[in-house]
């Protein structure tokens, strides 16, 4: 039993001893002559550095050598004044930087200075890593859209009827590329006006081009050909006039905005001038005299306002 216990330090294992961590290794150097010693530039550096933990290596070798393997690199020049040029560059800092050291005929100032320049230029924060690039947004897509609305119609037409109103049905369709046609129908019912009441049914259709500023609105633009039917009634008496018909071909430009509301449903306005290839006057002949019941503008300009439902089309 004593035997064992006697024997029972020696079987304990001793506690395991860390290794200490690797110091590490910055190196200085320097091919021109700058009057200093690598000792004495070694042991400045040192002091400087001994609480940081750096392992220094000063090497003033006049050739030109591959660098060893360091954390830490600092490559001093003799400035164009006298002074010290300090390069440095850190292994996690790939961008080197530098400061100059003012002249200094004390060699022991000077190493002072150097070893005080170093030591800050370490203690500066390494800069923060640039960020990911944000991927780019997607594109919001764009659908081909098939429209249908309902809405009012008011355009000028003579002297003696100035203004029509019409209700007028609009079909439009527009692609992925932002091309835009559409049809409009419009009817204008009996209007009276210089003796006669004049009536119209005529159609439109349009091509352009639409835009998409924002996810609502939606502006475009189009050239457009009018077709259109102007009957008439009610002539005075004693004139020869008949209820009759005449048509008028015209051509123009508008320019339209949409802004789309809920659910596909939309509300649009207008504006448009159109010129009159063929244009109709309307006269009366009275014994000898000869006088006109209507001539119409040669152009005019038109208002159109309504509402409407789209239906996306993917493609």
């Amino acid at each position: 039993m004593l035997i064992a216990l006697a024997l029972a330090p020696l079987l304990v294992q001793p506690p395991a001893v860390e290794e200490a961590a690797e110091a590490p290794v910055l190196v200085v150097r320097s091919r021109a002559d700058l009057g200093l010693a690598e000792a004495t530039v070694q042991r400045a550096l040192e002091g400087h550095l001994a609480d940081v933990g750096y392992d220094v290596h000063v090497d003033f070798a006049p050739e030109q050598r591959p660098w060893p393997p360091a954390a830490v690199r600092v490559e001093l020049h003799p400035a164009a004044d006298g002074g010290l040029r300090v390069e440095l560059q850190r292994a996690l800092d790939p961008r080197p930087w530098a400061r100059t050291l003012p002249p200094e005929p004390n060699p022991d100032l000077r190493l002072e200075s150097l070893g005080v320049l170093v030591r800050s230029m370490l203690s500066a924060p390494l800069p923060e890593p640039e960020p990911a690039p944000r991927p780019a947004p997607e594109p919001t897509p764009r659908h081909a859209a098939l429209d249908l609305a309902l809405g009012y119609r008011g355009d000028s037409l003579a002297a003696a009827h100035p203004w029509h109103s019409s209700v007028a049905l609009d079909v439009a369709a527009r692609t992925h590329q932002g091309l835009a046609l559409g049809i409009a129908l419009a009817y204008t019912p009996s209007h009276a006006g210089a003796a006669l009441s004049l009536q119209r049914v005529g159609g439109l259709l349009r091509l352009g081009a639409a835009f998409r500023p924002t996810q609502r609105l939606q502006p475009a633009v189009f050239a457009h050909g009018h077709l259109e039917g102007l009957g008439w009634s009610g002539a005075p008496n004693a004139s020869r006039a008949t209820p009759g018909w005449a048509l008028r071909v015209g051509a123009g430009a508008s320019g339209e905005l949409r802004a789309l509301v809920r659910g596909g449903w939309f509300v649009s306005a207008r504006l448009g001038v159109t010129a009159w290839i063929r244009g109709a006057t309307l006269e009366e002949q009275r014994a000898e005299a000869r006088s006109t019941l209507v001539r119409t503008f040669p152009a005019s300009g038109t208002v159109w306002a309504g509402v409407g439902y789209r239906w996306a089309i993917d493609g």
